[in-house]
């Protein structure tokens, strides 16, 4: 009796790691593949957020294709964000347009305030100023057919403060 009682508690032992190794491995396969950074998270294929800051970058979708030379951006960022989708360099430089302007944490604009904030492709670095007009800017050194990450990031301390803004690189 006591043998098939210790045989029938190692068949549902083994039943049991049998059913939590299966699960582990769907849970791990239906993870999101994308590396984002503490505190991000993604709500839709387009846009990312910062639930605790009020952070976000918001992809538009009309030019969000994965063979896509041109990514357009909306952000609003206290530091910075690492933006998992892809530019796809169709030359050796890449054109970036931008304006942003800085607003509170109630978000109320902060006028007469120049903050420093940059758009990267790859590791490519476009800095700008925040103000009421846009600004072009070049990034060169680019590998053609190649796909680079973006990215926003303020260059100086915010505070309590945000650099909201748009983005178009191509």
């Amino acid at each position: 009796m006591k043998r098939k009682k210790n045989g029938l508690i190692s068949l549902l032992l083994s039943i049991c790691m049998f059913i939590t190794m299966a699960f582990s491995a769907y849970a791990a396969e239906g993870q999101n593949d994308e590396q984002l950074q503490p505190g991000w998270i993604k709500v839709n294929e387009y846009r990312y957020e910062n639930p605790t800051t009020g952070e976000y970058f918001v992809i538009h979708p009309n030019l969000a294709r994965a063979s896509s030379t041109s990514v357009t951006f909306d952000f609003k960022i206290q530091y910075s964000f690492d933006c998992p989708t892809k530019f796809n360099a169709s030359g050796t430089s890449a054109s970036v347009k931008s304006s942003a302007h800085v607003e509170d944490s109630s978000g109320a604009w902060i006028g007469g305030t120049s903050y420093g904030y940059a758009i990267y492709v790859g590791s490519k670095k476009a800095s700008f100023t925040t103000g009421n007009s846009s600004a072009t800017k070049k990034v060169s050194g680019l590998r053609s057919g190649s796909s680079y990450t973006l990215s926003a990031s303020t260059l100086n301390k915010m505070g309590s403060y945000y650099v909201v803004g748009s983005a178009t690189v191509q």
